[in-house]
């Protein structure tokens, strides 16, 4: 996922002239653009998230099923590519995307939003990030 937030911010915010010189001709619309791009990425990005599972699973011995794995981390993409398309829509330049997305998705991973780590959410977590989550936007 941090992949494709990484390359969703760098693409996107290099595309952003262009995409607001044509939306301003009326050449399409805001919604055409973000399910054409992703349309046209979600394949490839799939394949990564998928190679990179299945080599997860086989080195790791992971008990769960290959489809499960596979569809986890592509999901794990998509979400990453998501999140790249709304900070590099809502800042003004790469650097600036860049510099507002990655520490996003570390306090996302940190906080517990996203579970790459596998931990047991079971278990009783500080007062701290207890709050951090009751007060977060996304649930």
């Amino acid at each position: 996922s941090m992949m494709a937030l990484s390359k969703t911010l760098m693409l996107f915010g290099k595309e952003k002239a262009v995409v607001m010189r044509e939306r301003g001709r009326k050449q399409y619309g805001g919604l055409e653009y973000l399910l054409s791009k992703v349309l046209a990425e979600l394949p490839l990005d799939s394949l990564y998230a998928t190679v990179f599972a299945c080599c997860l699973k086989y080195t790791s011995n992971i008990n769960c099923s290959y489809t499960v794995i596979s569809g986890i981390f592509s999901l794990m993409t998509v979400v990453g590519a998501s999140l790249g398309f709304a900070v590099g829509s809502l800042t003004d330049g790469v650097e600036e995307a860049m510099s507002v997305g990655m520490p996003l998705m570390v306090i996302l991973m940190s906080v517990g939003l996203i579970n790459p780590g596998g931990v047991d959410l079971n278990e009783k977590t500080p007062l701290f990030i207890h709050c951090l989550r009751q007060a977060s936007p996304i649930k």
